[in-house]
């Protein structure tokens, strides 16, 4: 006589069956894609119409760059306290565009197209108009270098959903297994021993 599943056991059974296909076909893959697309968001603006940098309303926390293409404006925020514009000031006096670090007395700054024409590679990576990275001729005015640790730690992550996930399924296949053959479920005192009952009881004959 088969033991009846109580509703608590099939709803763990469910949650259970659940995570192991989220593991593998939402989870992991999601991972392998962020990996896989890791310094392949940038894209390359061919024409920039201005670039402009300003405090915003609240000057003592944000300064605004606007950067104004034919089709579209994108704008980063950089927070003062953080020093989110250090690379900005940084590119700034390193072009000459201000004599030195003190931003103050230069606001606003407008780059027109005969500045930027000196400029031989824009690439940006934004999000709804919003910039997530900036470069100009290899330098980060807005966010850094992808690391290519971060990379292989993606991939690592989604090999260890993927195997987890696997292992989901494989065990909760051979508890339905188990389920059917013997008419009861295992019971599991703790997990080697549980393990252990399950696989003995699989391989009698």
């Amino acid at each position: 006589m088969k033991e009846n599943i109580t509703l608590l056991q099939l709803v763990n059974l469910i949650f259970t069956l659940s995570l192991g296909f989220a593991l593998i076909l939402s989870i992991s893959p999601l991972l392998f894609k962020e990996a896989e697309n890791t310094g392949k968001k940038l894209e390359t603006i061919k024409k920039v119409d201005s670039i402009k940098i300003n405090y915003t309303n609240n000057r003592k926390k944000y300064i605004q760059l606007i950067l104004k293409t034919p089709n579209k404006n994108y704008i980063k925020h950089y927070f003062i306290p953080d020093n989110e514009h250090q690379n900005l000031i940084e590119f700034l006096v390193n072009k000459k565009i201000i004599k030195n670090i003190e931003i103050d007395n230069s606001v606003p700054i407008i780059l027109g197209e005969q500045q930027l024409s000196k400029f031989t590679n824009i690439q940006l990576e934004n999000k709804e108009g919003k910039i997530r990275k900036l470069i100009i001729d290899d330098f980060y005015l807005a966010g850094n270098p992808d690391s290519i640790f971060k990379k292989y730690v993606m991939y690592l992550f989604g090999s260890v959903s993927f195997a987890i996930g696997i292992m989901i399924l494989f065990l909760i296949g051979l508890v339905t297994f188990y389920y059917f053959k013997t008419g009861e479920l295992p019971k599991v005192p703790n997990k080697m021993s549980g393990l252990k009952k399950l696989f003995n009881n699989l391989t009698k004959k």
